[in-house]
């Protein structure tokens, strides 16, 4: 080894691996979302809340509406087309 670089020995090294693998993405992530109703006496539904954790975005209206529901989650969980 007398007579070789740690240059030379480091560059070798380089080529022979070969390139460096792409950073990996992560496969899966949370969407987390908070629901909340306030019932009235026979149950049913006077005002809904619902907060997307990671944005803090929220919504609030009034009574049951499950479109508005879904329109707020879809908004915050991008579907792949063929999914939804």
């Amino acid at each position: 080894m007398k007579g070789i670089s740690p240059e030379h020995i480091a560059s070798q090294a380089r080529e022979l691996a070969g390139p460096l693998p792409e950073a990996s993405v992560p496969r899966q992530r949370i969407a987390a979302f908070h629901v909340e109703f306030l019932l009235e006496s026979d149950n049913r539904v006077h005002h809904t809340n619902v907060l997307h954790h990671q944005t803090g975005d929220h919504a609030t209206w009034a009574e049951w509406n499950e479109e508005k529901l879904l329109i707020f989650l879809r908004a915050h969980i991008p579907l792949p087309v063929a999914g939804t």
